[in-house]
């Protein structure tokens, strides 16, 4: 039995995990995203009705709960909403602008789907498995993921709000607190 070796572990092929994929192997980063259904993406068909709240045009860090305001700071000033509209247009995606700032796809979320699937596929660095449920990390000291305390705080910083968007963030408290990563107090809604 083979086993392959990844920098990073993204727990959900959702919107949020996929651009984490996509974002951790733009920076040459080797990653995995398991997926507990049967296929990608599922949420991100359902949203708006098929349509996708995909950014809002007024994102800023005082609209975020967080331990650390430096970190909200930080991370919006890294990768902007700005950012993710050019893309959004640079893969011709029309979309519009509903109440409070929302932007919608006109022609459905499939095409944000295909597009961070698209993303993920020019790196050659993320694999995806789909039907694969975790029930636990193990960290070995002898494994690469000893050093998440230096350059894979930020990866799990986003993983959390994976979590906490996806309604899975008993399993995110569960996983990170018993591989001894480090312990985070949820914050209710």
């Amino acid at each position: 039995m083979s086993s392959k070796q990844y920098d990073v572990l993204v727990i959900g092929a959702g919107a949020s995990g996929l651009m984490t994929a996509y974002m951790a192997a733009q920076r040459g980063r080797k990653v995995v995203v398991v997926e507990k259904a049967n296929k990608v993406g599922k949420k991100i068909l359902m949203s708006g009705g098929g349509k996708c709240n995909f950014t809002n045009l007024y994102v800023e860090p005082e609209n975020y709960i967080s331990h650390n305001p430096h970190f909200v700071i930080s991370a919006l000033t890294r990768y902007t909403n700005w950012d993710f509209i050019g893309l959004v247009c640079e893969y011709g995606i029309e979309y519009e602008e509903r109440k409070h700032g929302q932007l919608f796809t006109l022609n459905g979320a499939k095409e944000i789907l295909s597009m961070l699937l698209a993303e993920c596929d020019k790196t050659g660095l993320v694999e995806i498995k789909t039907s694969c449920e975790v029930k636990a990390i193990k960290v070995s000291k002898s494994q690469r993921l000893q050093d998440i305390s230096k350059w894979n705080r930020w990866w799990l910083h986003l993983a959390v709000c994976q979590f906490q968007l996806s309604g899975g963030l008993v399993l995110a408290m569960k996983l990170l607190n018993s591989s001894a990563i480090m312990s985070i107090r949820p914050v209710p809604d």
